[in-house]
């Protein structure tokens, strides 16, 4: 099998109205951040859900990838046999 290239599937994104519907107290504030402190937020923002993020994936595949009991398994396969 050829190797492939890595692919990245997108996680989140944030945009002017995500952080207006945060703080809407700060309309006027946030309306005049420039794309440079956007930017800062969104890089700040994505450093604090790092220290998550490994702990949501982890549980995640846990739910969708459930990891199989050898003794489930080797029942299944010994019903599948006869």
């Amino acid at each position: 099998m050829p190797e492939r290239e890595p692919k990245f599937y997108p996680v989140t994104h944030i945009g002017i109205e995500d952080v207006l519907s945060v703080r809407p107290d700060l309309v006027s504030r946030l309306q005049a951040l420039t794309d440079g402190e956007m930017e800062t937020i969104a890089n700040d923002v994505g450093e604090a859900m790092m220290e998550t993020y490994w702990i949501a994936l982890e549980t995640v595949l846990e739910i969708r990838l459930p990891k199989q009991n050898k003794y489930v398994v080797a029942k299944e396969q010994r019903r599948k046999e006869e």
